[in-house]
């Protein structure tokens, strides 16, 4: 959910709008070819075959929720209209403002994600992004959106490169976010859950939380650092409003300096960098004190080689653990692994697998979803045979999660994601006999669906 820069020419955008469609039109699977559009007050959304409910939805609010922004930051424009374009064609939970061309895209996949409890998905990331394109635009100074000044001497030994840049913006990543996310808050699209709780906590606990200076940076975090600079800069942004009151939140966004953010809070709460730091960290010294004195239990620590290890399920067998970990990559990069507890011996069976991993009821076979290497898009079922090693696709573009098997293993239910709805469905370990058990259309998100243990 990050934004670029802003101009406003209007020929440019006329250019940026077609090449948004045709960008859409590829990332499209072959057989899908229709891009339509709902145009409201402000809006143009644009769609394909698969996003009429995503775009119908956000035409039902995003006008009125445009109005509400604009007016909080008090930056209406000469040129409020907005494209905002609907992706369905990857499962992917994300969405991004290109605030300098007033245009937004949204992926209809709604998140499900183990650092972050459960929301409105479509009104989160909406709202998300237009604080983005709102707040952004009122921040940036100047007409020009970028300039650079260089010189070199090539070909010569050694070369030498001076670069100096000068943009319009350079607000830090921990505010940019955190007041997206309290914007979406505001809102009643975004909450603090107990996940981020879980995990802010965690990082105070260990003594781990990233400086001020690592919470300004999105780009080249490695591990879980990024996610922590929103979740970080959440919780920031939310205490400046307890502590200050949101139009303090407000005014470091609008009055925002050329160069330096520290002049801002200068300027704005009368406190340094430091003192803005330091009295968050107190703030979560009381909030978490107790849990200084509570008993833990210790269990045995099985694996902890990633930033990220998770969705972990030991054979009915007791023999194997299954899990998904980072191991040493960015944290959404999972793998599937498999360790032998008899002898401890783990490795990697499969690459790029995601969401939640499950056994056949005879220990023998994995279940998993992953893209498949052509037409990498959508995800699909997978077992993998611990015996034979070998690796079987159970379907075929059914953008499918949370595969399980019933009792016996002759159906697998899983959830089908498509056009911003899921839907239950089973179909056999053969391929064959799929069936949707669910038929909703408003938006409505499932998650890990399992049989009873007499399979009825």
């Amino acid at each position: 959910m990050h934004s670029l820069a802003y101009m406003r020419t209007k020929c440019f955008a006329h250019v940026f709008v077609i090449f948004i469609l045709a960008f859409v039109f590829i990332l499209m699977p072959f057989d899908a070819y229709a891009v339509n559009s709902i145009k409201t007050k402000y809006f143009t959304i644009i769609f394909a075959e698969n996003g009429e409910y995503t775009a119908g939805e956000i035409a039902k609010f995003c006008d009125e929720t445009y109005e509400q922004l604009m007016a909080r930051y008090d930056a209406f424009t000469d040129n409020p209209s907005v494209v905002c374009i609907v992706n369905d064609a990857i499962d992917i939970a994300n969405g991004y403002a290109l605030y300098f061309q007033n245009t937004i895209t949204i992926f209809a996949t709604n998140m499900d994600f183990e650092l972050r409890g459960q929301t409105d998905w479509l009104k989160n990331v909406f709202v998300h992004e237009m604080t983005h394109m709102v707040a952004l635009q009122k921040a940036a100074k100047g007409p020009i959106n970028f300039v650079g000044l260089g010189t070199n001497r090539s070909n010569r030994n050694p070369d030498h490169n001076v670069s100096l840049f000068w943009y319009h913006l350079s607000q830090p990543g921990w505010f940019s976010e955190g007041n997206a996310q309290v914007g979406a808050e505001s809102f009643g699209a975004e909450r603090w859950d107990t996940h981020r709780d879980m995990v802010l906590r965690s990082a105070w606990y260990e003594k781990s939380l990233l400086s001020f200076d690592d919470m300004s940076v999105l780009s080249g975090q490695d591990g879980m650092d990024s996610e922590m600079v929103y979740n970080q800069g959440y919780s920031m942004v939310r205490y400046i409003k307890e502590k200050y009151g949101y139009e303090k939140v407000i005014e470091l966004n609008n009055d925002y300096s050329y160069f330096d953010f520290d002049i801002t809070l200068k300027n704005v709460l009368g406190i340094t960098p430091d003192q803005l730091y330091s009295g968050w960290v107190k703030s979560l010294e009381t909030q978490y004190a107790s849990f200084r004195n509570r008993s833990i239990d210790e269990g045995e620590l099985v694996e902890d080689r990633g930033s990220m290890d998770f969705s972990p399920a030991v054979s009915p067998d007791g023999r194997y653990l299954a899990w998904l970990s980072n191991r040493g990559k960015d944290y959404p990069i999972m793998d599937l692994m498999l360790k032998d507890l008899s002898t401890g011996k783990a490795k990697v069976l499969v690459k790029n697998s995601d969401y939640r991993v499950s056994w056949s009821h005879d220990s023998s076979k994995l279940l998993y979803v992953k893209r498949p290497p052509k037409r990498p898009n959508f995800y699909d079922i997978y077992t993998y045979d611990v015996q034979t090693e070998k690796e079987r696709r159970i379907s075929r573009l059914m953008r499918a999660r949370d595969p399980s098997f019933s009792p016996g293993d002759s159906l697998i239910v899983f959830i089908r994601n498509e056009g911003g709805n899921n839907s239950i469905a089973t179909i056999k370990p053969d391929g064959t006999g799929f069936r949707c058990l669910t038929s909703t259309h408003e938006g409505t998100q499932f998650y890990k669906p399992s049989f009873s243990p007499d399979g009825s």
